[in-house]
């Protein structure tokens, strides 16, 4: 079994750093997607750094063993090297083996998925690794897709990150419409003083327009420097 899933909104801003998650998870097994719960926690902190993932959170083999477990495998990073780059470096070398050998497991259990849902579509895969300490934010992206030609010809491609020194706002996971009403609102919703509360409501637009893959109540965590607040279960 596989975990699907998310749609987060980062808002970068002088002195703060807002991230929001939806709640909701799907699960993909043999030839079945299901819904999968409504209470994940998505948003980690460990030792002052913060991150998150979107699309695949978990795979479990038929004895459910779990094998890929980003959050692990990020928490792993942080104990062992403390350095903001090598914590970065350390996880992203680890996750194209791990996504090969999920993808052939779904290919395995529902290759209609594959070809529909993760054969050159938007990234399977993604996220970010903040720290905000002594007035210096550091943000970097990740994000994993599958390229290829048909179910046998296909690699695991990390995508270069998009943030750029003038970014207010990135959308991850699922969130065309989540974007679109934002682009199309941009003056009436920018800039906005209430973070938490245009996080909330463009993740709720989405959920409305795609409450398989995205539901309420919204998780945010206002990072500052050296310091963050937990703003749980936001409807």
């Amino acid at each position: 079994m596989i975990l699907f899933g998310t749609c987060i909104i980062t808002i970068i801003n002088q002195d703060s750093i807002w991230i929001g998650a939806d709640n909701k998870r799907y699960s993909v097994e043999k030839n079945l997607m299901n819904e999968h719960s409504t209470q994940n926690q998505k948003i980690f902190e460990k030792d002052g750094f913060y991150f998150f993932f979107c699309g695949i959170s978990q795979a479990y083999d038929h004895n459910k063993n779990i094998y890929f477990d980003p959050q692990k495998i990020m928490d792993s990073a942080i104990t062992e090297f403390k350095e903001y780059n090598d914590v970065y470096e350390n996880f992203t070398s680890q996750i194209p083996h791990k996504l090969n050998l999920v993808t052939n497991q779904t290919l395995k259990n529902n290759p209609k998925y594959f070809l529909s849902e993760m054969l050159n579509k938007p990234p399977i895969f993604g996220g970010q690794l903040i720290q905000f300490t002594k007035g210096i934010k550091k943000i970097k992206t990740f994000d994993y897709c599958i390229v290829g030609t048909n179910q046998n010809n296909w690699t695991v491609r990390e995508q270069p990150s998009s943030l750029t020194s003038d970014t207010f706002i990135t959308f991850s996971g699922t969130y065309t419409n989540a974007q679109n009403y934002f682009m199309q609102n941009f003056r009436s919703l920018y800039p906005s003083s209430d973070y938490k509360k245009l996080i909330t409501d463009l993740i709720r637009i989405e959920a409305q327009n795609n409450n398989y893959k995205v539901g309420m109540p919204v998780n945010v965590l206002a990072i500052q420097n050296d310091s963050h607040t937990w703003y749980l279960d936001n409807y």
